[in-house]
């Protein structure tokens, strides 16, 4: 009677414990699904507003005789939308907002929705008309079933190789197309000298470009002393490494700084 209690009380408790597994992985599997449809949701806004209003290029400008976009329409669809951003032979294909400040467009769209990939913005301390020495925009690095999305193919001017074939920048503003070229590009953290939005002096922003030059992962046909003006493009490295100020930083605390040099 007892070993048939014992048995009995056996197969309640594996009931149990197989009916809990089953319960929290239904929980995983639907908000994983959950996460994957918002996401897939996000992709679709992209696609909508590129195919509306976006530039249609070819993977290589052999000139740079290109037609601006229609900005009333663009203002029509959101007033923040400051800027267009491509780099032909990428998917990185976007406008790049402006906001009051660097948190909101980290976790919302063009449209003010909630969207957990973001968007490309311009920092809210600097003017987004591109006049600045350094004008930094920021976006995500996130890979989703293994189709790049915002900024995650910046990673790969870490890489020579990549960086040779994609070599050119292009940047729609309502005044006009800016074209520009990848300077250097490296990763780093964000308390080092590479996060640099301001100069007090012309020598000061001379330095800066040296520096960047020196440490940069790629070696680029521009040289120091043509570069004007700077565009900074960044995202998360997501590896972890040494930074340019000789401390060890974890992955999460990794950035990767892309300078464009533009004209």
């Amino acid at each position: 009677m007892k070993t048939k209690n014992k048995r009995s009380l056996i197969t309640i408790i594996s009931y149990t414990v197989c009916l809990v597994f089953l319960v929290v992985g239904s929980i995983t599997l639907l908000s994983t699904f959950k996460e994957k449809e918002k996401v897939n949701s996000s992709i679709k806004a992209d696609k909508v507003i590129q195919s509306k209003v976006g530039p249609k290029l070819t993977k290589e400008v052999k000139s740079k005789d290109i037609p601006n976009l229609n900005w009333d329409e663009i203002n029509s669809i959101s007033p923040n939308i400051v800027a267009w951003i491509t780099i032909p032979g990428t998917k990185i294909n976007y406008p790049i907002l402006h906001g009051s400040d660097n948190d909101f467009y980290l976790k919302h769209d063009y449209n003010g929705n909630r969207d957990e990939l973001g968007s490309l913005f311009i920092d809210y301390r600097q003017l987004d008309d591109f006049s600045p020495l350094n004008t930094f925009i920021y976006g995500h690095n996130v890979l989703i079933d293994s189709v790049d999305t915002k900024f995650t193919e910046l990673n790969g001017y870490l890489d020579q190789d990549f960086y040779s074939k994609h070599k050119n920048v292009i940047i729609y503003t309502p005044e006009k197309v800016i074209h520009g070229k990848i300077f250097a590009a490296h990763s780093d953290t964000s308390d080092s000298q590479s996060n640099t939005k301001s100069f007090n002096t012309v020598e000061d922003f001379n330095t800066y470009k040296t520096f960047m030059k020196k440490v940069s992962d790629i070696k680029s046909d521009q040289d120091v002393d043509s570069v004007k003006q700077l565009v900074t493009l960044w995202t998360c490295t997501m590896k972890s490494g040494v930074s340019t100020n000789g401390e060890p930083f974890s992955k999460d605390e990794s950035r990767t700084f892309v300078s464009v040099a533009i004209d």
